[in-house]
């Protein structure tokens, strides 16, 4: 199962990423001298707009038979679902924690709004305490 992250914040990072390095591209070719902070900006907005594209892809929360995977931005977390221990919503996040001690939490924010019941539901099917 995937759930999406909201498109409309992606979206906009990913045009942004786009004009900025279309921006330093162009002061770049059209610069009197190379600058080597034109060429990292560069490198870092190629980064930026990579990693957006990978959620884009690839979704916000991915879950399987036997692991739940969170991508992030630069980076995905993963757990076992044999090890979590406890799920706790706070403010209207949900926080997950194993028995070897990590905690993973869980923006509702970015979860867009057609898969907020989906997630929802995988986790009441988990059935563990909070």
């Amino acid at each position: 199962m995937k759930i999406r992250q909201k498109s409309k914040a992606l979206y906009a990072m990913v045009i942004a990423g786009t004009i900025s390095m279309i921006l330093q591209s162009i002061s770049l070719v059209y610069g009197e001298e190379i600058n080597w902070f034109n060429m990292v900006g560069i490198a870092l907005l190629l980064i930026y707009t990579a990693a957006a594209f990978i959620v884009l892809r690839n979704g916000y929360i991915r879950i399987t038979e036997s692991t739940f995977v969170v991508s992030h931005l630069f980076g995905s977390r993963k757990i076992a679902l044999s090890e979590i221990s406890g799920i706790f919503r706070k403010w209207g996040d949900y926080r997950i924690e194993t028995r070897s001690g990590k905690e993973l939490e869980i923006s509702l924010d970015h979860v867009h709004k057609d898969d907020r019941a989906k997630l929802q539901e995988w986790i009441e099917k988990l059935d563990i305490q909070d």
